[in-house]
């Protein structure tokens, strides 16, 4: 949210609160007055306050900086799309809040199970220490690191086990999104190759495929594929689309 003003709502805060009770993570500007002056809905707990940056990572003159700041990300001279297809740089804490909107976004795609407490608090664990020592009122925990919050979630959530293919079957060249009849999931092939659309994960979520699929121009199936050295195992399995079709072979149990 890229808004803000000085007058705090119990009704608001209360709403915020009740939304976050739900999942859902709020994200919004500190505020670009400079001082210490809480703006509204960033001051509120149920908000990620978002502090500016500029390129030498130093906290921007104009950032709101009170003990509700949360994260910073950069937010000094910052390339913006305007009307009629032109670009422009602006400052704002405006500018950085949607930095750490993005990286929780493309985070709770990775993570989908995790809640919207977590996702906070890997963003904020994930910080890098900028200022003074631990939390501050400029920076908050931090300057905004995906990777590093990435990794944290990578250790806290297990690796799914029931992951429907990301490959076509041949020779019909169809994949899972393309079952519209549930029908089909009467077989134990489409059950082993769609178990998330198939609903049966509990007993296929961590099996290979029985179907043979198309990859890379090529046919096979996760029988040639469990064949191959472990090396080789290894760095197929690093393909989404194989990893989510040979669940077994590839190491999800």
């Amino acid at each position: 949210m890229s808004l803000g003003g000085l007058q705090a709502s119990n009704m608001e805060r209360n709403a915020f609160q009740d939304l976050y009770d739900e999942g859902v993570l709020h994200i919004a500007a500190a505020g670009n007055a400079g001082n210490r002056a809480c703006s509204y809905p960033a001051c509120y707990d149920s908000v990620m306050s978002v502090g500016a940056t500029d390129i030498d990572n130093d906290i921007a003159s104009f950032s709101v900086h009170n003990d509700e700041n949360e994260i910073a990300a950069p937010g000094v001279n910052v390339k913006s799309t305007i009307p009629r297809d032109r670009y422009a740089n602006y400052d704002g804490t405006s500018m950085a809040t949607p930095h750490v909107s993005g990286a929780a976004l493309v985070l709770w795609n990775k993570f989908p199970s995790a809640t919207n407490i977590e996702i906070r608090d890997a963003l904020n664990a994930g910080a890098i220490d900028l200022g003074a020592t631990g939390r501050d009122e400029f920076y908050g925990y931090g300057l905004l690191n995906y990777w590093n919050s990435y990794g944290i979630l990578s250790e806290d959530t297990p690796p799914d086990e029931c992951l429907d293919s990301t490959l076509n079957v041949v020779p019909s060249g169809k994949g899972c999104s393309d079952i519209t009849n549930l029908s089909i999931c009467g077989r134990n092939q489409a059950k082993a190759h769609c178990p998330k659309k198939c609903n049966v994960c509990d007993s296929y979520g961590c099996v290979d495929s029985t179907l043979q699929w198309e990859y890379d121009g090529g046919e096979s199936t996760c029988t040639d594929l469990a064949s191959e050295n472990q090396a080789t195992i290894d760095q197929l399995c690093e393909n989404v689309g194989i990893s989510s079709t040979c669940r077994a072979t590839c190491g999800c149990g």
